[in-house]
């Protein structure tokens, strides 16, 4: 409200500042669910990845079994949309 009073060039600067708090606000807000979400998706792999690596332990210490070694590696990928709404694209 000050900023009416004060002149229409001080509106146009405080709604493209707002404008650009609240774009900041809604990408952090889409960034912490994404993290949360990559955030489950490593829990559950490490809880895999533990029970394939018992079971390739008791394997291994088994003089009957022929496994020798063992590495464990896993790769994941995701692909990110080329549209303007995606939050991790774009620029700071």
């Amino acid at each position: 409200f000050l900023a009416v009073a004060t002149g229409h060039k001080a509106v146009v600067c405080l709604s493209y500042n707002l404008l650009k708090i609240l774009r900041a606000t809604m990408k952090n807000i889409e960034l912490t669910k994404f993290y949360r979400r990559l955030h489950r998706l490593q829990v559950r792999i490490i809880q895999e990845a533990i029970g394939i690596d018992s079971e390739l332990q008791r394997r291994l210490n088994d003089s009957d079994d022929i496994l020798d070694d063992y590495e464990l590696e896993m790769e994941v990928q995701f692909c990110l949309k080329e549209d303007s709404d995606n939050i991790i694209a774009e620029p700071p």
